[in-house]
């Protein structure tokens, strides 16, 4: 999901791809045009400082392109891409994350954790740091660490997921002129092809030593907040659709004076699979979603017996996530085998046997434990 990193990796081989755009606002001077040519970073005080006082900025909002791929290592590693290749003005940055979870990763788990090893190449201006030519593309280097709570797996009614993010470089544009501690909290509800999601970061800033400022305090300053909210959704066979919308809550136009608070930001983005094998979690949980929406359909027959057998009952959170008309001579009360299972999801989903076969192959040694889930 957008700006959340969960602890969860990609299958052994898998490759996803993702592209959208970002808003960004950046602040130029204006009468200069010759520094206007220099210094086309976001920094607001600093400019204020080379320009003089009286000098006018212009802030610009731009919609950047960016792509990001992700390649599975390993069952519990991970690699991922991210670049902005035009920024409006210029080559964007670049991040390269390899995530390391823990076991079990290829399980429906409740409690997840990962680490984070990252380095991000910017191609902002450094103009800050004391004898350092513009620009400077020394690598970036940062650590991160996630944990999560998956609370489907501890009751099936609660297909809800919490998060927590740390990081130590929550914006690289700052990196040469402030020491960044960074975390997270989020809560996703997981619905059936569908998910949306709250966020909440909160950073602390600490001035590092520049050629505006040899010996800052040493303090750090904040918290700064930053509110997201957004939401993903499955279309077609193969893509995913994000957006997200976040801003400050406390001080939402702090931006304009203050570099470290966090102007208003939307995302979108589609994500495709290139290559692809559906996991035994991502498998268990569609399970899970598939034996929610029978034991509803049972429900809604049990209270209008009357009905006849080749009626249909809508229902919702459907594959197409949205209304679906179950057939409930294919419902049945009691126990179900496993052929009458696979005769099911074709009815619900629409999938043909054969391929629902295959997907469900690799999870059958897992169905005692999935039973005992759904106790």
């Amino acid at each position: 999901m957008p700006g959340i990193r969960a602890s969860n990796t990609v299958g052994l081989g898998d490759i996803w791809f993702e592209t959208g755009l970002i808003s960004e606002f950046r602040v130029q001077p204006v009468p200069d045009q010759n520094l206007h040519a220099l210094v086309d970073s976001s920094y607001r005080r600093d400019l204020l400082r080379i320009t003089g006082i009286n000098t006018r900025l212009r802030r610009d909002l731009q919609l950047a392109p960016f792509f990001s791929g992700t390649l599975g290592l390993a069952q519990f590693m991970q690699l991922e891409l991210w670049n902005i290749p035009w920024d409006g003005e210029k080559l964007g940055a670049s991040r390269a994350s390899l995530k390391i979870t823990m076991p079990g990763n290829d399980n429906l788990r409740a409690y997840g954790a990962a680490l984070l090893l990252e380095t991000t190449l910017s191609t902002e201006e450094d103009v800050y740091s004391r004898g350092e030519t513009t620009p400077g593309f020394d690598p970036l280097f940062h650590i991160g660490a996630v944990a999560d709570i998956d609370f489907i797996k501890l009751s099936t009614d609660l297909p809800y997921k919490a998060f927590f993010n740390y990081t130590n470089l929550e914006d690289y544009r700052l990196a040469h002129a402030y020491s960044q501690q960074s975390i997270s909290f989020a809560l996703a509800w997981k619905g059936w092809r569908k998910e949306a999601f709250i966020r909440t970061s909160s950073t602390l800033y600490k001035a590092l030593p520049t050629r505006f400022d040899l010996s800052p305090t040493d303090r750090w300053f904040g918290p700064h907040l930053d509110l997201v909210i957004g939401f993903r959704a499955f279309f077609g066979d193969r893509f995913w659709f994000n957006a997200a919308v976040s801003f400050d809550p406390i001080a939402p136009t702090a931006f304009y004076s203050d570099p470290t608070h966090k102007p208003p930001r939307i995302s979108t983005s589609v994500e495709v699979p290139i290559l692809f094998q559906e996991t035994r979690a991502e498998a268990i949980r569609a399970l899970i979603y598939t034996e929610e929406i029978r034991k509803r359909a049972r429900a809604e027959l049990a209270k209008h017996p009357q009905l006849d057998s080749t009626k249909r009952v809508s229902g919702k959170d459907s594959a197409q996530g949205g209304v679906a008309e179950i057939r409930l001579d294919k419902l049945e009360l009691r126990s179900q085998s496993q052929d009458s299972t696979q005769a099911t999801l074709k009815e619900l989903f629409g999938d043909d046997a054969k391929k629902t076969e295959e997907k469900r192959k690799h999870i059958r040694q897992e169905m005692r434990q999935l039973e005992e889930l759904l106790q």
